[in-house]
Order: C-alpha cells, then sequence, then structure tokens
C-alpha cells in the first residue's frame, strides 16, 4: 500500500547580501501537501561544523509538513559551510555577524515568498542547533523579529567559553592565528583552518543580555531547549542557565543518553544509538495547536493576568466569558509610563441566551451595565433574546444582516479548501459589515454602524462596564476585540493569542460542532473541519496584518470606516487604558 506524499521537497537558491559578487544561500523548502492556514514556516539552522542535513534538521523537515501541523520549513546551509557560498572575508572565517545576516536575508525571503493563494508567508518559529542557536537569537534581539516560538539544541550560553574549544584544538591558535577543525563544505567533512577572528566572533555575544533584549519586546515569544547530558562540546550546565534566565517562558527537555548532536553508544554492541527521532518528537508536540494554547493559558490567562483576578469568568449557562482587559500596551517601552488595558471594563463571551439564573447574578456581580449583541435576526430567533434585570441590551446586527454562526463560517471556509482565501476573506467582510449602517428588524433600531456603536459607548459612557458578543464570541467578537486592543497599542502576537483563548473558552462545545459538520461532509478530515471553526493564532495576526494594510491601522479604521475624529480617538484610547504602579 503506497504512503501518501504530505510533502514535496525545492531546492532554493536565495541571494544573499554579501559583499561578495553572485555568492547565494542554498537551503532546502519543504512544502506540505495541506498547508496551515495561513501559511507558516519553521527556519532550521545548523550549527558550527554541520550542514541543513546534518543531525535531524531533515527528519525535523519532515514532520513539521504533516497534516497536523502543516508547516513549511526551510533549512540551509550557512555561508561557508555545506553547499552555500564564500564568506565574505575568508581571513576572518564564518563570523557571527556574516551568520546573522545569512538568517536576515534567508528569513526576508521567506516573508517575500509568493504562496499559491498569493498570501504572505509568516515565520512561525525558528530551530536553531548549537552555534546556530546563537545567531537565531542574535538575529531576532538585533532586529527586533516577531518569532513567536524559538528552539534551541545544544546551544552555550556562556558563548566566551568557545575560547576553550580553540584551545583545546590548538594551544597556541592565537599565534598560529586560528586552528583546524572538522567542517562540512559540499556535504563532505573536510580538516579546514577556523581563522582566530572567527572563534572571537562566537565569543563576543551575552546571550543573558541578548535574552534581555528579546524578552523586552512585548510579543515574548516562548522557548524549548533541548540538550543531551552527554554534550562534550557544549557544558550541560548551560541547559539550567537558560532555563533559569528564561523562567516560565522557557521548556526544557533533556536527553540523558545523547551527545551534542544526540547520538550515543551502545556499551554492550559499540553500536551507534540515534536520539534524533527523539528531539523531532519533542519539537513536534511542543508546537502543536494544543500545546501552543495551554502554554499561553498558562502563561497569560490564569489568576495573574489580572492581579487576583481570573481571566475567564465563571457566568453559568454561559461559554467563553472573558475580561478583556489588563493587557499591556507597548507604552511601557522605554520611558513612557506603563499602561494596561482597563480591567473589569470591557468583557466578551458567546450568547447570553442560555445564561441560568446563577448565572444572572454573575453579571449583576461584574456590574456589567450594557450587553452589544452582534448576532443577526435570524439568529436571535433561531436562539432566542435574552432578558437581563439591570442589564440594557442592545441589539447591533452587522450591516448586513449575515448569519455568521460557527456553521455558517464554516460553510464560507469550505472555499478555502479550494484555495480561496478563507478566514481571511470572512474577517474582511466582518470588517466591512461591522462599518456600515445597520437596523434591528426585532426593535426598528437605526444604528450609524455595529461596531462604531460599541467605540461611541468607551467614547462616552467609560464608566459603565459592558459586554460585547455573538453566537460563540469567536470570529465577529473577535475582530471586534482585536480592533480594540490594537487601537489601545497592544503587540499583534498578545492579540493574536487573546483571539485564540476563544479555542479553550468553547472546548466543551468545540467537538460537538465538529461532529456535526463533518457528518454533513463526509468528505473532510476532522483535522479540516476543526481547521474550519478554530480561532488560531495564526488566522488574527493575518487579519491584523490587513487591518494595517487595507486601513492604516485600527485608528485608520476608527478614522475613515467608523467616523471618529483624531481627538475622539485619543480620548477613546484615554478611556480604555489606565496606568500601572
Amino acid at each position: 500500500m503506497a504512503t501518501e506524499q504530505i510533502f514535496t521537497e525545492l531546492e532554493v537558491k536565495i541571494p544573499s547580501s554579501s559583499k561578495t559578487k553572485d555568492t547565494f544561500i542554498r537551503g532546502a523548502l519543504t512544502v506540505p501537501v495541506r498547508p496551515s492556514t495561513p501559511r507558516s514556516c519553521v527556519v532550521i539552522l545548523h550549527g558550527f561544523g554541520g550542514h541543513r542535513n546534518y543531525c535531524y534538521q531533515k527528519l525535523l523537515a519532515q514532520a513539521l509538513a504533516q497534516e497536523s501541523l502543516g508547516f513549511y520549513s526551510l533549512r540551509f546551509d550557512f555561508r561557508g559551510s555545506g553547499v552555500s557560498g564564500p564568506v565574505d572575508n575568508e581571513s576572518q572565517g564564518r563570523t557571527l555577524e556574516g551568520d546573522v545576516q545569512d538568517v536576515k536575508d534567508v528569513t526576508d525571503w521567506i516573508r517575500d515568498m509568493p504562496t499559491e493563494d498569493e498570501s504572505t508567508m509568516s515565520i512561525v518559529a525558528m530551530v536553531g542547533h548549537s552555534r546556530g542557536n546563537i545567531a537565531m537569537y542574535c538575529y531576532v534581539a538585533r532586529y527586533r523579529a516577531r518569532v513567536p516560538y524559538l528552539i534551541n539544541c545544544s546551544s552555550r550560553f556562556r558563548a566566551e567559553l568557545i575560547i576553550e574549544k580553540a584551545l583545546d584544538a590548538n594551544p597556541n591558535w592565537i599565534r598560529d592565528g586560528g586552528y583546524y577543525a572538522h567542517i562540512a563544505r559540499h556535504m563532505k567533512s573536510v580538516s579546514s583552518f577556523i581563522p582566530a577572528a572567527e572563534t572571537r566572533s562566537l565569543a563576543m555575544p551575552k546571550m543573558g543580555d541578548v535574552l534581555d533584549e528579546i524578552q523586552r519586546n512585548s510579543y515574548a515569544p516562548d522557548f524549548l531547549c533541548i540538550y543531551g547530558l552527554q554534550d562534550k562540546p557544549v557544558f550541560v550546565e548551560d541547559s539550567a542557565k537558560y532555563a533559569n534566565h528564561l523562567g516560565q517562558s522557557c521548556t526544557l527537555e533533556l536527553i540523558p543518553e545523547a551527545d551534542h548532536n544526540f547520538y550515543s553508544v551502545d556499551k554492550d554492541t559499540g553500536m551507534r544509538i540515534n536520539h534524533n527521532p527523539k528531539v523531532v518528537s519533542k519539537i513536534v508536540q511542543w508546537l502543536s495547536d494544543d500545546q501552543r494554547r495551554s502554554r499561553f493559558v498558562k502563561k497569560y490567562a490564569g489568576n495573574n493576568s489580572l492581579g487576583a483576578m481570573s481571566r475567564f469568568k465563571k457566568v453559568d449557562g454561559v461559554v467563553n466569558f472573558r475580561d478583556l482587559g489588563g493587557w499591556l500596551t507597548d507604552l511601557q517601552t522605554g520611558e513612557e509610563t506603563p499602561q494596561r488595558i482597563r480591567p473589569r471594563f470591557m468583557y466578551r463571551s458567546a450568547s447570553l441566551n442560555t445564561i441560568s439564573q446563577k448565572g444572572q447574578h454573575a453579571i449583576r456581580a461584574l456590574d456589567i451595565k450594557v450587553s452589544f449583541d452582534l448576532r443577526s435576526d435570524n439568529e436571535c430567533h433561531k436562539n432566542g433574546i435574552y432578558s437581563i434585570s439591570g442589564l440594557e441590551r442592545v441589539h447591533i446586527p452587522l450591516g448586513r444582516e449575515d448569519d455568521l454562526s460557527p456553521e455558517q463560517v464554516a460553510e464560507k471556509l469550505l472555499a478555502y479548501l479550494k484555495g480561496v482565501h478563507g478566514f481571511l476573506d470572512v474577517y474582511e467582510e466582518i470588517l466591512e459589515n461591522g462599518a456600515l449602517v445597520s437596523v434591528s428588524k426585532s426593535t426598528k433600531t437605526r444604528h450609524k454602524s455595529s461596531f462604531g456603536t460599541v467605540f461611541r459607548h468607551i467614547l462616552e459612557r467609560p464608566s459603565e462596564p459592558f459586554l460585547i458578543h455573538c453566537t460563540a464570541g469567536k470570529d465577529r467578537t473577535g475582530v471586534l476585540a482585536a480592533l480594540v486592543l490594537m487601537v489601545c497599542g497592544v503587540d499583534m502576537n498578545t492579540i493574536a493569542r487573546e483571539y485564540e483563548l476563544t479555542q479553550f473558552g468553547i472546548s466543551d462545545k468545540f467537538e460537538t460542532v465538529v461532529s456535526k459538520l463533518q457528518a454533513r461532509y463526509p468528505d473532510l478530515s476532522h483535522q479540516q473541519v476543526a481547521s474550519l471553526i478554530a480561532s488560531t493564532y495564526e488566522t488574527m495576526l493575518r487579519v491584523v496584518e490587513l487591518i494595517k494594510r487595507k486601513y492604516g491601522g485600527a485608528e485608520g479604521y476608527l478614522h475613515e470606516k467608523l467616523g471618529f475624529s483624531e481627538q475622539e480617538i485619543q480620548k477613546i484610547k484615554l478611556n480604555l487604558l489606565e496606568t500601572i504602579n
């Protein structure tokens, strides 16, 4: 029985910004048959004496392409290694500066690479082995690159100890201007002279300072560190130094028998044992949707995110109910006064039509004064209209009265499986319809626009906490929530992760909807159906990019589409933010 092909692999030649004329970086692009939505790529970097197919790299690329992830990946040879072109200055060797420039050239090429649906490619993760990891961290810190997942395999924390490696190879390396080592050239191990300047460049970074610079960026990536306990080139203590420095942002995985390149030798038989599949398995599990989501919930959505309060609220009979406050803004960088979105002011949830008496008490305890119901008249008629004492319900269906329940959104997204833009098209439609004049058929109330009504409340009634919801609190609510966070200056990573919390908030009902749709469309796999109603990080990243590109950002949307003046927009921001003492 033939095995289904899940990827294709393409040889690529990437232009280098090297001073050497006609120099290229050679790589292998692994293309999944069923890519993630939106298109996402993992960059894989090798170490000092390796090349793009060294250790686990090729096996990892193939595993990342499987349907559960659907990631593209690019593994490449640094200049001076493998089959890539030469370094700028042979007397200087393959310097760290040159490696960082190679990483930038490769990542720029990936982001500019056209895809089948003409969308842009985002870089979801980077995997660096040994020296490649140092180049990866230095690149992210220097260019403030927004890479949400950074994976370190067998890398030094104390970069200065690379000097000991040079001394072991040649005690007179300074006098001799370098030392000889075996490195990969044209996919063969050859003895090559390593200039002293190359070694000095690798010893320069203070990794603690580099990591601090990365973490000062408000997007705060997650880190995975994998080490073999029999590593000889790198002291295993460095794994603990990374883990201790990064704290809760870091996951540390140890393979007791493995060496620097994740091999070992059986003491009885002398046979070489390959532990690289374990490395691949750990990376794939760590990058799975469930683990990415659970890390974010643990990191940002627990009891510490709003002081003593939990972000998710227990409102009996209502799912996906959470506070939109507490998220830090980019204003906390530099000498600006640290600020965050006001807690206990703006909430989001699924529909309240199933709320119990106990849940109604919870609403009153939260002091919520107004609920903005984004559901269409059809949805309200089908699922019910609620009435809660002390709560003003304002029905603000989107301008075209579309039924956009998760099932109906999935219907629209079926076109994506045939190559259409999918979620991005649906959410662009929500943005456009949210700005149209809307008229509720049930109440005959005419509003300037659905989204404009909510921002008008923020502008004019800042002392009255409010709630926004649609049917599942996912699509229309998610787009509106993203606009609120964007206008306040919350970074795109946090906005995308906040959106993804809905997957956690509706988890009890998720499989029920998947089963219903799969029964309707038996030709689709469970994974395909699940992707149609998922709220993924990557989807909202693309929506944020769309808002920036099409409307000039959230402020541009409020000004051009909703009709707010610059002065009103600044007042809206003022009403949404609070200073952190």
